[in-house]
């Protein structure tokens, strides 16, 4: 599988994933994207930012266009800062995507 081209001019490609029909979207992920509730997606990709030590994820379709960006940058929450804490935050939104991941 190729890399999606670049996503963000302003952060790096760390990790992707086309997520199979086998994975299970849980229902867990509470995203809003222009005041609907973002549900299962095509494609995943983490990504490191340029200007902030904490990692991604973003929510695309088919083509890798984006559709959400989680980023976990509001006050009390704790960014995600490593590539395995954030698959174990992923599988909790989709189970069924360990092993499945490209790294880059």
């Amino acid at each position: 599988m190729e890399p999606p081209r670049e996503l963000l001019e302003d952060a790096d490609l760390v990790a992707y994933v086309v997520v199979p029909e086998s994975a299970t979207f849980t229902g867990r992920l509470n995203l809003i994207v222009d005041g609907e509730r973002l549900g299962r997606v095509a494609c995943l990709a983490i990504c490191r930012p340029h200007d902030d030590p904490g990692l991604l994820l973003l929510h695309c379709d088919a083509s890798w266009e984006l559709l959400g960006i989680q980023a976990w940058n509001a006050p009390g929450v704790s960014k995600i800062m490593t590539v395995e804490e954030m698959l174990k935050q992923v599988e909790r939104y989709y189970e069924g995507l360990t092993g499945r991941w490209s790294l880059v």
